[in-house]
């Protein structure tokens, strides 16, 4: 018989970030990589992809306030830290960042 260490915090805290942030980073790198300019600034998108990231946020909207509803809490989510946020936002700032850097290395590299 193994003995398997105790988690350090309960496992709804574990469950209610992944949950929570599925779909946030997923639409950064499609605004970003689909021109070799610099995206919001030089170029728009589609109205296509305008209509599904309308979609996608009002999903995440709501898997954001789901832990505060019963619905989450029946499902086990815990409200998350209030740290949480602002470390989303910067991670999601710093992966913008670093996806449009390395898209205009690879776009000097390599051409377009």
């Amino acid at each position: 018989m193994q003995n398997y260490p105790k988690p350090i915090r309960p496992p709804s805290t574990h469950i209610s970030p992944r949950f929570v942030g599925f779909g946030l980073p997923r639409r950064a790198p499609r605004y970003i990589i689909r021109t070799a300019r610099i995206p919001f600034v030089e170029s728009h998108a589609s109205p296509a992809l305008i209509a599904t990231t309308i979609i996608i946020t009002i999903i995440c909207a709501i898997g954001i306030a789901l832990p505060f509803t019963w619905a989450g809490s029946a499902l086990g989510f815990t409200p998350l830290p209030r740290l949480y946020w602002p470390l989303v936002v910067a991670m999601l700032l710093a992966y913008a960042i670093l996806t449009h850097f390395v898209k205009v290395w690879f776009i000097r590299k390599w051409g377009l």
